[in-house]
């Protein structure tokens, strides 16, 4: 007896039962039943590459920090050799004044502290005076330009508005009549009051002016429009006022005496002797440094060479209009030696000339 497959049966007669349903079929065409699947390389495993991926972060990160390694030469001694990786600083210095600028302040006090009190006869009051002012001009919210100084204000300006540039210079505007002796410019035709608040006028911008009922006037304190409906406008510096005519009286008799011979003076021309002229006008004013009043007579429309011919044919004592301009300060604001020094030096005195000028004050 034997079953489909052709095998005769085992003993007993009895083929085994058929495997119950869900088992997988027997292999067929003989062979052995697979066995288990096969493993991955260890380098392939997951576990195995995220250990390997921290440990190089690991490693990269010792040597950026810097590392120590140990070298050995020749005669076997052993070289410890530090590396480390450097990082370049660069800072910025501000100045000081700068910054505070910037904060609103308007002067350096005694005790190293700054002050934004805009009234300024009061500014440093709690830091034991002022220092130096930040910077020499302010502008008040008006547009008007006041010199920075204990009496200085903007009280009938709408307020203080900021300080000007420290390199700033007042240059006179269309309708102003007078330069100050802080050296800004007043539009005031009220002629009595005309720089009042800046120290007085140092220099009439033109000799004469013409009221609106073209009445001419010379500028003068005294001068007014006030019964000629008003004042107009300056007019050119080269008007000259009608004169009347005269008769001469006949020129004398000719001397028979023959008159001394001297040595012709050197030519001056008209530009050079109105150059001299305008300088020795300013002095009248006001203190100036021999560049000051250089630069200033150039700003007034003389050549450079003329200025300075000019500036220098008077033969002025620096030292005693640095005398003088530091008194003039003192007169307005309250310095220290060096802070009054530093300002001389701004104007243009050379050092000793500023030294010398301070020292008369007492400081």
């Amino acid at each position: 007896m034997s079953d489909a497959s052709g095998f005769p049966p085992p003993p007993g007669g009895q083929f085994p039962p058929p495997p119950p349903s869900g088992y997988p079929p027997p292999p067929t065409g003989g062979g052995l039943p697979p066995g288990p699947p096969a493993k991955k390389p260890i380098y392939k495993r997951t576990w195995f590459i995220v250990s390997a991926v921290l440990l190089v972060l690991v490693v990269v990160g010792s040597a950026a920090s810097g590392s120590k390694d140990d070298e050995q030469d020749a005669t076997g001694s052993t070289t410890t050799i530090e590396r480390a990786t450097a990082t370049e600083v660069t800072t910025t210095t501000v100045d000081p004044d700068t910054n505070a600028i910037k904060d609103g302040n308007v002067a350096r006090c005694n005790d190293g502290g700054y002050s934004d009190n805009h009234d300024f006869a009061a500014t440093c009051s709690g830091g034991d005076g002022i220092d130096k002012w930040l910077a020499p001009f302010g502008e008040c919210q008006d547009g008007t330009v006041i010199k920075m100084s204990a009496k200085a204000t903007c009280q009938d300006n709408e307020g203080f508005k900021k300080l000007l540039p420290v390199g700033y210079r007042p240059e006179a505007a269309d309708g102003d009549i007078a330069r100050c002796k802080d050296t800004t410019f007043s539009d005031n035709t009220d002629f009595a009051a005309a720089c009042s608040s800046h120290g007085g006028v140092s220099k009439w911008l033109a000799p004469y002016g013409k009221c609106k009922d073209s009445t001419v006037i010379k500028l003068s304190t005294t001068a007014s429009c006030e019964d000629h409906n008003g004042f107009q406008a300056l007019l050119p510096e080269s008007y000259v006022p009608p004169t009347t005519t005269t008769t001469a009286p006949p020129p004398p008799p000719p001397s028979t005496t023959p008159p001394a011979t001297s040595p012709p003076a050197p030519a001056e021309s008209v530009s050079q002797s109105n150059a001299r002229q305008s300088a020795a006008d300013y002095l009248d004013y006001s203190a100036f440094s021999r560049s000051g009043l250089i630069k200033q007579l150039a700003f007034e429309g003389f050549s450079t060479a003329d200025a300075t011919y000019g500036v220098d044919a008077l033969g002025a004592d620096w030292n005693e209009q640095a005398a003088k301009s530091a008194a003039s300060y003192l007169e307005y604001s309250s310095f220290s030696r060096s802070g009054l020094i530093d300002q001389l030096v701004f104007e243009g005195f050379t050092r000793a000339q500023a030294e010398f000028g301070v020292s008369t004050t007492g400081l």
